[in-house]
């Protein structure tokens, strides 16, 4: 009875241990050895919050069996290493590819993308009841602010001179979208988290996406 009450004890430590958090931290530099800003943490292909600050050091929390990393630089492209359990990670950007870290795809680009964006859909826009772009955003997007005609999406924090957040309509990056009519939008979504980092600085005070409608001419 004692060994198996014994068993017991050790398999509970045991599982309660490989589910503990623990931290890890590094630097992501350039190939001259200078910090990297704003590069994002990717844990197996999962979003996070965590992003590099102006000296390129990252700390972020993680589960033990944890199986990759990606440092993703929007510039630069992504860099994938396996976690073997050391408490401290760095990445190095170099011109090319090494034999232990690959360049992330596309693909894990927009999932990162789409984890972070909060989307309306043409069935909720109710599109036919607004004057312009500016109103139909201030009414339909939640956690922005329109004035006129500057945007502010709540979260984000630049020191960039621009004001307003990015626009990606139909796929093409603007920031000028006067000429669209509400009633020609399919659907419109806000990205305000780590995930508009992808966008550079461009994306510093955020993104929203817009899709407009497919206008077949005959």
């Amino acid at each position: 009875m004692i060994v198996a009450l014994s068993l017991l004890v050790i398999e509970a430590t045991f599982a309660k241990s490989k589910t503990k958090k623990i931290t890890i931290s590094g630097y992501v530099l350039d190939v001259a050895n200078k910090p990297i800003e704003g590069v994002l943490i990717v844990v197996d292909n999962a979003k996070s919050n965590v992003t590099t600050n102006k000296k390129g050091f990252y700390k972020i929390r993680i589960k033990p069996d944890t199986k990759s990393i990606i440092a993703f630089s929007p510039e630069r492209g992504g860099i994938e290493v396996a976690f073997t359990g050391l408490e401290n990670v760095n990445f190095v950007f170099f011109e090319t590819d090494t034999d232990d870290a690959k360049y992330i795809s596309t693909e894990l680009v927009e999932d990162l993308i789409a984890q972070n964006m909060k989307k309306i859909e043409e069935n909720e826009l109710g599109n036919n009841n607004f004057e312009n772009i500016y109103q139909m955003i201030s009414c339909r997007l939640p956690g922005v602010v329109v004035r006129g005609r500057s945007i502010t999406i709540r979260g984000p924090s630049s020191m960039h001179d621009q004001h307003n957040p990015l626009f990606v309509v139909d796929g093409r990056e603007t920031f000028d979208i006067d000429d669209i009519n509400p009633r020609d939008v399919k659907s419109i979504s806000v990205i305000n988290s780590s995930a508009a980092a992808i966008y550079g600085s461009r994306g510093g005070m955020g993104v929203i996406v817009i899709t407009l409608k497919k206008i077949n001419n005959k």
